[in-house]
């Protein structure tokens, strides 16, 4: 079937992209005009010599994997961490099986009108296999919902398990606990000030790298302190010095 010519048109109305170019009020008189003109005709009435032509042609919400000697590679996550943008993630592992897990929260509020809220994400728990694949747990799996307009997501260490706190925009502050660790004594650590990450090695052999930020995800402040599991065997704590030094893990206490 031939489809015709094609052209590109402006996505925006008059009213918003005149906004943002003012001389663009002035090329027309009616509205009319305006919906029969592509990109090709707006332009022509500008000087384009060394335009910078910018193209969004990657949309997934994704992890990068380190693959070593300065190459990475792009996976995107599964489909309802697709929903809308993501804003707040925690990394942990939720379900107790030695794999790290993402809990997610997203929507954003404030489009213009004519785009309209992107509000599908309701909070989503991805498990991971330790592979670099993930799935999502459904709502009823996980009881995990943010519904609102949500933005940051932190994580503060409790007397007994973890706290993970969600902010929306607006609305009301959301609080969790895992109840799938709620039986589960852990020791914790908790980092000096100078201390930048850690090296977490298990008994299988797997070496784990933990970072203690100052500031991470969406203008949000975590915990330091870090739960140990059960299964690793040897710490190693680098300073922001570069120096290194083992923890001994007997001498951790429990909450």
């Amino acid at each position: 079937t031939n489809i015709g010519e094609m052209a590109e048109f402006p996505a925006q109305s008059w009213d918003i992209l005149g906004s943002q170019i003012p001389k663009l009020k002035q090329q027309y008189e009616k509205y009319s005009q305006y919906a029969e003109a592509n990109m090709q005709s707006i332009l022509t009435v500008y000087d384009t010599t060394g335009m910078m032509v910018l193209k969004a042609n990657y949309p997934m919400t994704s992890y990068i994997e380190n693959l070593g000697e300065g190459k990475f590679s792009m996976h995107s996550l599964p489909k309802m961490a697709q929903f809308a943008p993501v804003n707040g993630l925690q990394i942990d592992d939720v379900d107790n099986d030695g794999n790290l897990d993402v809990i997610l929260i997203g929507n954003n509020y404030g489009n213009e009108i004519i785009s309209g809220r992107l509000d599908a994400l309701n909070g989503v728990i991805i498990l991971g296999d330790g592979n670099g694949d993930f799935h999502a747990m459904t709502t009823l799996q996980s009881k995990f919902v943010v519904p609102g307009d949500a933005k940051a997501l932190a994580r503060l260490s409790g007397m007994e398990n973890d706290l993970f706190i969600a902010t929306q925009n607006q609305d009301s502050l959301l609080i969790y606990t895992n109840t799938m660790k709620a039986d589960l004594k852990r020791k914790t650590f908790t980092p000096m000030s100078i201390d930048s990450w850690a090296e977490l090695v298990y008994k299988g052999g797997q070496v784990e790298k933990v970072e203690f930020y100052y500031g991470a995800g969406y203008l949000t402040q975590s915990s330091r302190t870090i739960r140990m599991p059960d299964n690793v065997e040897k710490m190693i704590v680098h300073g922001f010095d570069g120096n290194a030094r083992n923890i001994d893990l007997v001498s951790l206490t429990l909450p």
